[in-house]
């Protein structure tokens, strides 16, 4: 029984400290060429958390990393006090040489840093699917 409630409350500590930051998009199905607009949140009231400076997240088809190929090391606070406690940030879907990536099933992967030297992190994932352009009339 003690090591069912330790277990327990282990497990809701873990879901509350996963629930304390948040990443949204604005569409799960963008039209080709469509910008993605994203938004990551924390919702902890007390801890700050830091992302990528620059755009914060990693764009993946499959395993391929699509966008950023070089991913910056500076770090972007993101404070637990509104108003401040969001950014927000997008991708124009072109990959990390310029190009319209094809159409397909894609992640946004923001990795939110916390700790005294940031050595902490949650990771967040989100879905998305890039439509295949429109045929000819």
């Amino acid at each position: 029984m003690r090591i069912f409630a330790t277990i327990s409350s282990f497990l809701v500590l873990a879901a509350l400290t996963l629930a304390q930051v948040s990443l949204t998009i604005s569409n799960s199905r963008l039209g080709y060429g469509e910008v993605l607009e994203a938004r990551a949140t924390n919702n902890s009231g007390d801890e700050t958390y830091t992302t990528k400076a620059l755009f914060p997240g990693m764009i993946f088809r499959g395993s391929t990393l699509v966008y950023p190929i070089n991913t910056s090391q500076l770090f972007q606070p993101l404070p637990p006090d509104a108003p401040n406690n969001y950014r927000d940030f997008s991708w124009d879907q072109k990959d990390s040489d310029g190009n319209q990536v094809p159409p397909g099933n894609y992640r946004l992967v923001v990795d939110f840093f916390y700790g005294p030297t940031n050595s902490q992190v949650i990771r967040k994932t989100v879905s998305f699917t890039i439509l295949p352009p429109p045929g000819p009339r």
